[in-house]
Order: C-alpha cells, then sequence, then structure tokens
C-alpha cells in the first residue's frame, strides 16, 4: 500500500475510520472531511465544512486538496468498472 511506503502508521491509517476520536489535527480534520464530500456528494458540501477548510488552508491548497480527492475519485471508478484487483501488485 503506498500509504505504507510513505511512512504512514496502522494508526493513522485507523485513525482515518473515526476522524472525530483521532490524534489528527483539526486542519487535517477539515481536509479530510471536505475529501469525503468530494468523493460522496461534491454538490452537497455543507458551507461549515468549506469555513472550516478555509481556517487552515489558503485557496491554493484548498484547490490541491480538491483536486486529490477527485483525482483518486476518478482512479477508483476506473479501478471498479475494469474490476481491477487492487490487491496485486505486479512483479518488479
Amino acid at each position: 500500500m503506498l500509504c505504507r511506503r510513505l511512512g504512514v502508521t496502522e494508526e493513522q491509517l485507523a485513525a482515518l475510520g473515526d476522524p472525530a476520536t483521532t490524534r489528527l489535527t483539526a486542519a487535517e480534520k477539515a481536509a479530510l472531511r471536505f475529501a469525503e464530500g468530494v468523493a460522496g456528494d461534491a454538490n452537497g458540501i455543507p458551507d461549515a465544512v468549506y469555513e472550516e477548510l478555509r481556517r487552515h488552508y489558503d485557496e491554493a491548497q484548498v484547490w490541491e486538496i480538491a483536486l486529490v480527492a477527485g483525482i483518486f475519485c476518478y482512479f477508483n471508478r476506473v479501478n471498479n468498472a475494469l474490476r481491477t484487483d487492487i490487491t496485486v501488485y505486479p512483479a518488479r
């Protein structure tokens, strides 16, 4: 898994399931709530989520979070359509 190769711990991965009870910073929680909105109903993201996000990030950073979330949603849709087994890694 890419995140493990980049140093993300098991505790941090588990925290993504319940951000309210984790050691994530307020900025990380805001970014995660926004990314979840992008992945869900992007037209229905509440104003409060945008307001919290902008307390921690400037406009360029908000764009970057939105673009990364959107790109990974795209990857997921393509993988789902092609029934890609994402647990199988190619041999090196």
